[in-house]
């Protein structure tokens, strides 16, 4: 599913949509001007790339996740990707730059941005993204054409059942 060979240049960056911070950041800031592409993909929205990413061991509740020129870079790789191939002008780029660029401060101040992350869902009471794909809801069983819907027997398939109606006591 991802990366794709024959679109090796764009860049694709997987992110939290229900987070705000997360949403901001990769709605404002733009890498498209040097990476031939930007995909932004809401991880919430693609259950089944969750879990390919996860079986790569790449957790998305606690990091970002960027693929660029066949390559997954997670997390704190992925933010300094974003740092290098990114624009530089405006405040959102000016900050990237200043705390991405160099690996390691983006791999010291990454996990605060995480932990952020987590803080922010949690005042918002917006949960983490499930750790598994909901299961769809089984299939209701067909009646047999012909038969009657009704334990009793009382109205034919053909027809819809007639309204409910209590007994009157008296």
């Amino acid at each position: 599913m991802m990366p794709d060979k024959n679109n090796s240049e764009r860049l694709l960056v997987v992110y939290d949509g229900d987070c705000p911070l997360c949403a901001n950041f990769v709605t404002f800031y733009s890498a498209s001007k040097n990476a031939g592409g930007m995909e932004l993909i809401n991880a919430r929205e693609r259950p089944a790339l969750v879990q390919e990413l996860r079986s790569k061991g790449m957790e998305i509740n606690e990091g970002m996740i960027v693929t660029w020129r066949g390559h997954y870079y997670y997390g704190a790789e992925g933010m300094h990707l974003l740092a290098i191939l990114g624009n530089d002008s405006g405040v959102i780029g000016i900050l990237n730059r200043l705390l991405f660029r160099n690996k390691k401060i983006a791999k010291a101040v990454y996990p605060l941005l995480a932990a952020g992350r987590r803080v922010m869902l949690a005042l918002l009471r917006r949960k983490l993204i499930p750790l598994e794909i909901p299961s769809p809801p089984p299939p209701l069983p067909f009646m047999d054409e012909g038969k009657s819907s009704c334990p009793d027997g009382s109205h034919n398939a053909d027809q819809p059942p007639l309204p409910f109606r209590e007994k009157e006591t008296k």
